[in-house]
């Protein structure tokens, strides 16, 4: 009987950092698809102004981008402040690191579902609402993961406010509002 990874986390946080390198994903335009990083690469400045959409992908593949990098540290320094008194950023550091240590590196993120919330009320007040479903391969397992980012009226920038993962994806659902 293969046993089957059910722990769920649910953390409030955010957690991306800058990208050292272009990121290529056939997810930019909200369309599931497979996430590579190329650390080599320069960015490119960008000809037009993004949508928040485009800005909300940007910062989930950013993110992965820090964890497979293994800059954890890095990471865990755009959480929003209401995130970290939820969770203490090093609550989120051990989460980070025990997961590379139970599953190795993350090798292949792929957006698999999206979903937008428009203008809902959350613990920063009312927002636009987004979240991410990733399927993604670690080098010892595949996990589900989910990332929710807020968009406040008076911030430039997305935030995560929560994150979920599971080895069993029917355990990691998208929120109902």
């Amino acid at each position: 009987m293969k046993k089957v990874f059910i722990t769920t986390i649910t953390i409030l946080a955010a957690l991306f950092m800058n990208s050292c390198g272009e990121v290529k994903t056939n997810a930019q335009e909200g369309k599931p698809g497979e996430t590579t990083a190329d650390s080599t690469a320069k960015s490119k400045p960008e000809a037009t102004t993004k949508t928040e959409d485009q800005m909300v992908m940007d910062e989930a593949i950013a993110f992965y981008k820090s964890v497979s990098d293994g800059s954890f540290n890095g990471a865990v320094e755009f959480l929003h402040p209401k995130a970290v008194e939820a969770t203490p950023k090093s609550e989120w550091l051990k989460l980070l690191e025990d997961t590379k240590a139970r599953f190795g590196n993350l090798v292949k993120t792929n957006v698999i579902d999206s979903k937008k919330f428009d203008q809902v009320t959350t613990i920063v007040g009312k927002a636009d609402y987004y979240q991410i479903m990733f399927e993604n391969t670690y080098k010892n397992g595949v996990l589900y993961e989910m990332l929710s980012f807020v968009k406040e009226q008076n911030s430039n920038k997305p935030r995560v406010l929560s994150y979920s993962y599971n080895s069993d994806k029917t355990k990691v659902t998208f929120e109902q509002f």
